[in-house]
């Protein structure tokens, strides 16, 4: 996964403009990707130095999951990233604490992850095993060869 994908929230608050992202796109269950950029409103500099906390809570089961957002997790150091994993499908609502600004709440709808097609997988996987397979028997032809002139070699010393 990488910093940034989708942005989900830009807000001017408290003289701070916060812009949100999540990825991957389109979101699905498994590891989440929740990067934060944090900037001074009226000059748009890059606010580094803000505590960012999350709580990722599930609508329909209540469970939720809380970490914190640092620059040593992310990729793109201008942004801070919280990673995690989300194992339901659904309806969740992150809920984001900034040290010097309000509350922010951010709805997002999970997907399970992409079913892949077993034809797809029979497509692309075929010529692989057809190619493994010659390559295999070329090895053992070619060990039998190998196998045959040394046996002749050997029958005759000179």
């Amino acid at each position: 996964m990488a910093d940034g994908g989708k942005v989900q929230l830009s807000q001017a608050i408290d003289g701070r403009r916060i812009t949100v992202f999540t990825s991957p796109t389109p979101l699905t269950t498994g590891p989440v990707d929740i990067s934060f950029l944090v900037q001074d409103e009226a000059t748009g500099q890059v606010i580094h130095d803000e505590r960012i906390s999350v709580v990722c809570r599930h609508l329909d089961s209540n469970q939720t999951t809380t970490t914190t957002a640092n620059h040593a997790d992310s990729t793109n150091k201008v942004l801070q990233s919280a990673k995690l994993v989300l194992s339901r499908s659904g309806q969740w609502e992150f809920l984001i604490n900034i040290e010097s600004a309000q509350r922010l709440s951010v709805q997002v709808n999970l997907a399970e992850p992409a079913v892949v097609d077993a034809w797809f997988v029979a497509v692309v996987t075929f010529p692989v095993a057809f190619v493994g397979l010659f390559l295999l028997r070329e090895w053992i032809v070619e060990n039998q060869i190998r196998e045959r002139h040394r046996r002749k070699r050997s029958f005759f010393p000179c």
